[in-house]
């Protein structure tokens, strides 16, 4: 959101972390929908 808002430069680094982010949510919610089907 900052980046087309803001203006704010989006680096190799940035979207490194970004990414591991969103696996990180996109595994929790995996795993919470698995569990729940057990």
């Amino acid at each position: 959101l900052g980046v087309f808002v803001y203006k704010e430069p989006f680096t190799r680094h940035s979207l490194v972390t970004f990414s591991f982010i969103w696996v990180g949510v996109l595994l929790y919610i995996r795993e919470s929908l698995l569990s729940s089907r057990r």
